[in-house]
């Protein structure tokens, strides 16, 4: 009622993943031949806009080129700012690309990497996080509550809004190969558990019963930011 809208007129649903699609189906060192990326580096992938007010990919760019030569960084979204290719070719070398992945081959550009992280400080959701989850993947977010509770796990999460943090966090999770594994395996659990289309059927199946039958007339609202 604080904003003159109704709770019955509210429905707050996360958005559903097919988690099934993100299950591996090709050998990593297949996949990163056919993309072209070293089979010898650690992977660092970042799927998002590309940019450096909110997606903070200069930071990102600057970290990994903190953790040396053994890392290489593979950003996939669309490029919102040029400079980065710059800065990237300037901070890495050779150590990183911008592929031009369609949409439905995204799911095995999550098979590529090491580790996945977005380096923003806020977002309404972030669904890539749940993506990279459900293709147990590790990940790291900043350290902020919605991210808290969106991963369920705060061995995943870092300050980011200070220089060093991630890179020292990348480090420690990728040297604790059984504590990180561990990580993965309750992370995909909750991804399925919380996310999964199957999981959330009845919400919307709900939500739109209530709509066709009147029971939410008048203005709706679906708080579900798909980004």
């Amino acid at each position: 009622m604080r904003f003159g809208i109704s709770p019955e007129k509210i429905f707050s649903i996360p958005p559903p993943v097919d988690t099934e699609k993100f299950r591996v189906r090709e050998e990593r060192d297949v996949l990163r031949a056919r993309y072209g990326i070293p089979q010898d580096k650690r992977v660092v992938l970042s799927v998002a806009a590309l940019n450096r007010v909110h997606k903070r990919t200069d930071y990102l760019i600057r970290e990994v080129a903190r953790l040396g030569e053994d890392y290489f960084l593979l950003l996939v979204g669309h490029v919102e700012d040029f400079s980065l290719q710059r800065l990237a070719r300037k901070q890495l070398g050779d150590r990183f690309y911008f592929p031009h992945s369609p949409f439905e081959k995204v799911e095995e550009i999550y098979h590529l990497a090491d580790l996945f992280t977005v380096c923003s400080l806020a977002e309404g959701f972030c669904l890539a996080f749940v993506e990279a989850m459900s293709a147990r993947l590790a990940v790291i977010a900043h350290d902020a509550p919605h991210f808290e509770w969106l991963i369920g796990d705060r061995r995943c999460l870092v300050d980011m809004s200070q220089d060093g943090n991630l890179a020292r966090k990348i480090e420690q999770m990728l040297r604790d190969e059984k504590g990180t594994q561990d990580v993965v395996s309750d992370n995909y659990d909750r991804a399925v558990g919380r996310f999964d289309w199957s999981r959330l059927k009845s919400q919307y199946l709900d939500m739109y019963e209530r709509i066709s039958h009147g029971t939410a007339k008048g203005t709706s609202q679906l708080t579900s930011v798909w980004s």
